[in-house]
């Protein structure tokens, strides 16, 4: 997985009218979650008005709780069959490559307004709060074809990873791409809330995360583009409304119809 990449794609949304499809301002769960969003023991967002710096979403994170695996054989002392501890932080998906630390990831669904590009995304974080104890964090399988028959050898933690103490991941964040769903432009972006030093077994989670998108007006061709008809128009989904998928549904209201 790339953790901390910027898309260098362009300023800020100052004049831009956001309005409907849900009030700015007010918490509700964080819309890329799985399982029940409606407990209290979810990802919260809340989408902040915008100003010349761009839009800001501020997320708030359940308590960590940590689960411990037993070992999957008797033999407790192999370093890829030894106790393992999970965390889970609500209802947010669990992520990890093969041989890296398991840890939760809160996916991130910014509508981007009408016309616009990404020109930078900066991440904020509250006081990392610290997990009493050490811990062994299970490290990522290795993907096998269902259709396999060989055996396989299990994953091993990387060492580069596991044998030092340097917080994992590096970056509190990950851009992933910019998605057209129904005519309308999503930012997707990871934010990683849980911090983990593996030769210490430290592990900290970030409460509080906001998060910051600049944008910029599309470059002219694009713009021209979209007015001809050869960029599809936002195209409402009564069925399964955006609105209902996105965590700034606000900026819904950039948009024009067909």
């Amino acid at each position: 997985m790339r953790r901390g990449v910027r898309i260098g794609v362009g300023a800020a949304v100052a004049g831009v009218c956001l309005i409907g499809h849900g009030a700015a301002d007010e918490w509700r769960a964080a819309q890329a979650m799985g399982g029940d969003k409606s407990g209290p023991d979810v990802v919260k967002v809340r989408s902040k008005p915008a100003t010349s710096d761009g839009m800001n979403l501020e997320y708030s994170m359940p308590e960590l709780r940590v689960v411990t695996e037993a070992p999957k054989t008797a033999v407790a002392s192999q370093a890829a069959d030894a106790s393992r501890t999970v965390l889970l932080l609500g209802n947010a998906p669990l992520a990890g490559n093969e041989g890296e630390p398991v840890l939760p990831v809160v996916p991130c669904y910014v509508v981007l307004p009408q016309g616009h590009v990404v020109e930078k995304v900066t991440v904020k974080c509250g006081l990392p709060e610290k997990l009493p104890g050490k811990h062994a964090i299970r490290h990522g399988a290795r993907a096998i074809p269902l259709s396999s028959k060989v055996p396989h050898e299990p994953a091993r933690p990387n060492p580069l990873i596991y044998e030092s103490d340097a917080p994992w991941p590096r970056e509190r964040f990950e851009v992933v791409s910019v998605q057209r769903k129904r005519g309308v432009s999503v930012l997707i972006v990871n934010l990683n809330p849980v911090s983990y030093r593996p030769k210490s077994g430290r592990v900290s989670c970030y409460r509080s995360m906001g998060l910051n998108v600049k944008t910029r007006p599309a470059p002219v061709e694009a713009r021209l583009a979209s007015k001809e008809g050869i960029s599809a128009k936002y195209r409402p989904d009564p069925i399964n409304p955006l609105a209902e998928q996105v965590d700034n549904p606000d900026v819904l209201g950039t948009y024009e119809g067909k």
